[in-house]
């Protein structure tokens, strides 16, 4: 590996990650599938309580406030068992990823026991980019915006009209503001994962050295995570537009017959549940390696990787790596000027020690 390792293009990152989503596809997709099994699993529940209850509403006013207390409990009991599953499946697919980087065999059972020996730090990763990328983020800017509101009541009539358009464009350019700046945080800090796994680093140093690791490639990351997600739409569009479509040619009768379409609502949520899920578990591996490629790549363009791989392969390290000291028995010795000559010293001639080779300053 040490000779393939060098800086890389986005398009040579992007072709070694086909190559090796190709060449182990199952081992990566068995890694895959049962942490979106439960994510669709546990989203599908609430979806589907959802989906059968949302026509009674409209008879029947507990079910808005049953439905407001399960959309409540999903937040607090959902979100948090979201994260976890979320967690263990970046862990071992990285994992699975950096094994299939160094040309070590993939092992599903090798790739979750990792991610469960380093899952709070797995979680705490997902925990920071949120908070750092995303929640802080929105809560000065509904800190502003309520501000900016409170100001623009406070302002005479006549200033109004004026104020309230001037708010209004700059809500526009704020929203954008923010949506630029979170996805630019979250750049900064996309290579986090990897390094917890590549380095066995904890959360909060691994966000730091991945902020350090993606100057001056936050760009060709930037590109990467949109090809993936524009992946991501065209093969959902590919399954789910014609899927949708046909079911509801199924159900044109009970649509067209006043009938309440619970039935048509649930086939349709489960059908794009398993798409979802199909989704899932066939590009989460190509997101990990490419990250597992970046995270490489920038060590090589800001550390030289390249050659500390070749000098790992060579057997050299920092011991090796300086000149040794010379034996104590071949060390010059002080001259007695009381005879004029310099003494010599002497070897046992039945244990020789050979004499190393020591450049001149002439074979320099």
């Amino acid at each position: 590996m040490a000779v393939d390792q060098r800086p890389l293009s986005i398009g040579e990152i992007l072709d070694k990650t086909a190559a090796i989503y190709r060449k182990n596809f199952l081992p990566l997709v068995s890694i895959t599938a049962p942490p979106a099994a439960a994510m669709i699993g546990l989203v599908g529940i609430f979806a589907l309580v959802f989906v059968t209850r949302m026509p009674a509403v409209k008879t029947d006013s507990t079910v808005g406030i049953e439905l407001i207390l399960l959309g409540v409990a999903f937040l607090l009991l959902g979100a948090p068992l979201l994260l976890g599953i979320t967690a263990v499946s970046l862990g071992a697919s990285n994992h699975a990823v950096l094994c299939a980087h160094r040309g070590l065999p993939i092992t599903i059972r090798g790739s979750y026991t990792y991610a469960f020996s380093r899952f709070w730090r797995l979680v705490w990763i997902l925990v920071l980019q949120a908070l750092l990328a995303g929640v802080i983020p929105y809560i000065v800017f509904i800190i502003l915006a309520v501000a900016a509101v409170a100001i623009t009541a406070l302002l005479s009539p006549a200033m109004k009209g004026t104020a309230a358009i001037i708010l209004g464009v700059l809500a526009v350019v704020g929203i954008l503001a923010l949506i630029v700046l979170c996805v630019w945080l979250w750049i900064r800090m996309a290579l986090g994962c990897p390094v917890v796994v590549a380095e066995d680093k904890f959360a909060w140093d691994a966000i730091k050295r991945s902020n350090q690791l993606t100057k001056g490639s936050r760009g060709r990351i930037f590109l990467m995570f949109l090809l993936v997600w524009i992946l991501v739409m065209a093969v959902s569009m590919v399954f789910v537009a014609p899927v949708d479509i046909g079911v509801a040619i199924f159900f044109r009768k009970s649509l067209t017959g006043g009938q309440p379409p619970t039935t048509f609502a649930v086939t349709l949520q489960l059908i794009n549940l398993a798409i979802d899920f199909a989704v899932r578990t066939l590009v989460m591996p190509i997101y990990a390696i490419a990250l597992m490629l970046f995270y490489f790549d920038q060590r090589t363009r800001q550390e030289g990787y390249d050659i500390e791989l070749l000098m790992a392969r060579a057997g050299w390290d920092a011991a090796t790596a300086a000149p040794p000291s010379m034996p104590e028995a071949h060390q010059p010795q002080p001259a007695d000027f009381s005879t004029g000559a310099a003494e010599t010293p002497t070897t046992n001639p039945e244990s020789p020690i050979q004499d190393p080779q020591w450049p001149t300053q002439d074979s320099q």
